[in-house]
């Protein structure tokens, strides 16, 4: 059975993009099967992962456009990692227009999760790297996941960033009647009273 798990702190800089790299790497190290999407415009996954062209590659195909319009195939954006043993769905700069243009589509939440489920039993692990912000494109990814692991470093401004995703959690919950599990919250940046100077 897949797990899929969104990576997601809409607080920039706590770290989405390397825990989502080294936790693909260590499960496929394990011998699980693992897909990656880059949902961030910034495409630091993307090149993260030696895609360096993908993030401004002009192609009528990506992912921003298989969500946007709902029509294509999401085999045809994976590719195998040049240098790790997963796989990938590569960003693309397009994603900044993405929450824009899917304001007026309709079910407008649910556009990534109908996209999965015909890949979704190919993978034990599909890990989605999330953008720093909270929109239509992080419901799709919390809603098509279902579970959501939460870099933070240790610092008021990411407590109150963790409340307010809790919250945003809590109303999808509601709206959409699922349940959305915080399977663990990844400290990033912490430094021991100790040692700080």
């Amino acid at each position: 059975m897949s797990t899929a798990v969104a990576i997601l702190n809409q607080k920039g800089g706590s770290g989405k993009t390397p825990i989502t790299i080294n936790l693909a790497g260590a499960l496929a190290r394990l011998g699980l099967k693992v897909l990656v999407f880059d949902r961030d415009g910034q495409g630091d996954l993307t090149t993260g992962v030696g895609f360096d062209d993908e993030i401004f590659a002009d192609s009528g195909a990506s992912i921003c456009t298989l969500l946007t319009q709902g029509e294509g195939d999401l085999r045809q954006l994976i590719c195998p990692a040049p240098c790790d043993a997963f796989d990938v769905v590569p960003g693309n700069i397009q994603m900044y227009l993405a929450d824009k243009a899917l304001f007026t589509v309709h079910n407008r939440e649910r556009r990534l999760e109908r996209l999965l489920e015909p890949i979704i039993s190919e993978y034990d692990y599909i890990l989605v790297d999330c953008p720093p912000n909270l929109g239509t494109v992080t419901d799709n990814a919390l809603l098509a996941c279902r579970h959501v692991l939460v870099p933070a470093r240790m610092n008021k401004k990411n407590t109150r960033a963790i409340t307010i995703l809790l919250d945003q959690i809590e109303t999808l919950e509601d709206a959409f009647r699922v349940p959305i599990d915080v399977i663990g919250v990844v400290p990033v940046g912490y430094v021991p009273a100790a040692d700080q100077k």
